[in-house]
């Protein structure tokens, strides 16, 4: 697997590979491709979300067949940078980029790459800034202007936690035990671990110490959070396609 990685407005994530820049139009002529896109203005800019899937299934780069899954691209303006995907993913595995229907940040736009490897999220803010967030599993808190975004990658779990409001990172990426259930309650969140026999074990992230503390059960009224997107619910058939592409 591969990815080249768009220059964008404002990135938080730290590793990026190389920029490269692809003619995405030529797609929409090809015969051996699916060409799925959908614009949206945000702020004074024009932003274009686009999937293109082969019509022939991926095999691995080993058997000299190209191992192209979905090829996900953000285009701002009208712009050659984009987001370049090669993937093979699990057969039950969402792909592409995904625009859930309800979007959470008022005059933005929160898109999902999903990736078995390699998830992001890019947010879209209402003066058309965009940040870059490891991870597809989202919870987007809009009365405390943050973003919750979990990576996963073969079970090895980070939390990344971002300002969108005062572009700042409040909790820089750091490790994680898998998250079973997140709760909001009082000013902040919280979780219990995966795979835990003890129903004592919590994860509180604390805004102060800008740490995740493992300790006992909050005080406080806790109410069960879902992840934004659900990208668990999607059909593997609608990914890296327009079905994805909504709003």
């Amino acid at each position: 697997m591969r990815t080249i990685v768009a220059l964008l407005c404002f990135s938080v994530t730290a590793c990026f590979a190389q920029h490269s820049t692809i003619d995405i139009d030529l797609y929409k002529k090809s015969k051996k491709h699916s060409f799925s896109e959908k614009s949206y203005t945000i702020g004074k800019h024009l932003f274009r979300v686009v999937n293109i899937k082969p019509l022939t299934s991926p095999r691995s780069a080993s058997s000299g067949v190209s191992d192209t899954a979905c090829i996900s691209a953000l285009i701002l303006d009208k712009r050659k940078y984009v987001l370049f995907d090669i993937d093979i993913s699990p057969a039950s595995a969402p792909l592409g980029m995904i625009v859930p229907d309800a979007q959470p940040i008022a005059g933005g736009l929160v898109v999902l790459k999903a990736s078995p490897y390699e998830g992001k999220t890019f947010l879209i803010l209402p003066d058309g800034k965009v940040v870059t967030l490891p991870g597809a599993s989202v919870i987007v808190d809009t009365a405390g202007k943050s973003v919750y975004c979990v990576w996963d990658n073969d079970k090895n779990f980070k939390l990344t936690v971002f300002d969108y409001k005062g572009l700042r990172l409040v909790i820089n990426t750091t490790e994680i035990a898998e998250p079973k259930q997140w709760y909001s309650g009082g000013m902040g969140y919280c979780f219990t671990p995966a795979g835990s026999t003890d129903s004592k074990t919590w994860y509180v992230v604390d805004f102060m110490t800008k740490t995740i503390i493992k300790g006992e059960k909050p005080d406080g009224e806790l109410r069960p959070v879902s992840y934004f997107g659900g990208l668990d619910k999607i059909d593997r058939a609608r990914c890296c396609g327009a079905e994805v592409l909504k709003k």
